[in-house]
């Protein structure tokens, strides 16, 4: 425009049907504005929103090129496993692709082979054994040589092969409480935690003590271990604790706003979730530290966490028992949602089946399989995938308390009740 046009005023206002008006001064010389004149000023900020659009377009290109790599990487891992001579890894994998509002993620579900449904269907109790109490967790090792029991005072640990116990670590103090079992991943340690506000390590070839983790100020809900061997994560009332497990000094510890009484850690040992009383499960990135991520709600009277062991994967299990049904959620969304508040999510499986409470549930080693213990006396095993029940398992004559799947032979499950019949089921 030439400097007299400098004195045009031009005023727009939206009005709600969309439209616009405008109220246009001539030009000094009389002379009426011309199209172009308006048209360089209407459509300025209209190609502010045009820019805004174009940059979201770009973000939400960018979160699809994210999923496609992460996709292209499944795949990648699971044609390594194929290449391992894993049973029919390969053909038994689907990668759902999971929206929201906000991002685009991949899930990946693995798909039961013909040969491990044939497995499934042939299990029968092979041997039980009879313990003095209630037990209150079990645990496979990772070689799946043995297996131990954690029930009030003491620790039984299990041959597989045999059935047979190999021997019993016995708290050196009375009145124990419930044990809780979880064995290190390189085979050599045996960790057991009970009432009395500490963890003891053993050796798992001998039975002997190495060292007790002491310093807690209330009883150890649980405990587990990081995949690369050198960090163990317990929960003790309100504090999550971080411990070197070579030295046995603690490493780092928060207090949270309620009592935690159920972890679970990723395969890949960067995300650990934490129970709280109320339901709530708080999230937390530990690769480095203990950096709050987000929290969310799974259902009423949620009891038990654990984690898919398929690396890559953030596909959690949590036990609803007031809904007598076990739900599977992708938690990649809420984790790069960049939030520490309330996260808004829906299972992407739920179990139904069983008729009482659910006290336990567990992933086989490779995620293809689900186990739950009941209070209607009855171990069910699903495919994840589909949440289809596979089996029922229905020697138990009292409620289930706690169930561990081989950590590589779909064939082996062990399963314990509240009267302390330790049940061990073979193919």
């Amino acid at each position: 425009m030439d400097q007299a046009s400098k004195r045009v005023k031009l005023e727009c206002s939206a009005r709600s049907s969309g439209s616009a008006s405008y109220d246009v001064c001539a030009r000094s010389d009389g002379t009426n504005l011309t199209g172009q004149d308006i048209n360089a000023v209407v459509h300025l900020p209209l190609l502010q929103r045009d820019v805004i659009g174009i940059i979201a377009s770009l973000l939400t290109l960018l979160d699809l090129i994210r999923s496609f790599v992460r996709v292209c990487k499944l795949w990648f891992e699971v044609g390594m496993e194929a290449a391992k001579g894993e049973d029919s890894v390969a053909n038994s994998v689907r990668i759902y692709v999971h929206t929201n509002s906000n991002c685009v993620m991949p899930v990946v579900l693995l798909l039961c082979s013909t040969d491990k449904m044939r497995i499934v269907s042939s299990l029968h109790l092979a041997a039980s054994l009879q313990l003095p109490s209630r037990p209150g967790s079990v645990a496979f090792s990772p070689n799946g040589q043995c297996f131990a029991v954690g029930c009030n005072g003491q620790v039984s640990v299990v041959d597989v092969a045999t059935h047979s116990v190999l021997y019993t670590l016995r708290e050196k103090r009375l009145f124990a409480g419930t044990f809780h079992c979880a064995f290190h991943p390189g085979d050599k340690l045996l960790a057991a935690s009970s009432k009395l506000q500490h963890v003891e390590l053993w050796k798992v070839e001998t039975g002997h003590e190495v060292f007790t983790l002491s310093g807690y100020t209330q009883s150890i809900n649980e405990g587990l271990f990081t995949p690369d061997q050198t960090r163990s994560f317990s929960a003790s009332g309100s504090r999550l604790q971080e411990w070197n497990v070579a030295s046995g000094r603690l490493v780092r510890e928060i207090r949270l706003q309620r009592c935690a009484f159920s972890l679970a850690l990723s395969a890949a040992g960067t995300l650990l979730v934490a129970l709280c009383t109320g339901g709530i499960v708080l999230l937390f990135d530990v690769a480095t530290g203990f950096k709050r991520l987000s929290k969310f709600l799974p259902g009423i009277g949620t009891s038990r966490l654990r984690f898919s062991p398929v690396v890559g994967s953030l596909l959690l299990a949590t036990c609803c028992v007031e809904e007598n049904v076990v739900k599977l959620w992708d938690l990649n969304p809420i984790t790069t949602a960049g939030t520490v508040g309330f996260a808004t999510i829906e299972p992407v499986v739920v179990l139904r089946g069983h008729t009482g409470n659910i006290c336990d549930v567990q992933f086989s080693g490779d995620g293809v399989m689900i186990a739950t213990a009941s209070n209607d006396n009855t171990v069910k095993i699903w495919e994840a995938l589909s949440g289809h029940a596979l089996r029922t398992l229905t020697e138990h004559t009292i409620a289930l308390q706690c169930i561990a799947f081989h950590p590589w032979d779909y064939g082996v499950l062990v399963s314990c009740d509240y009267d302390g019949t330790v049940c061990i089921w073979t193919a």
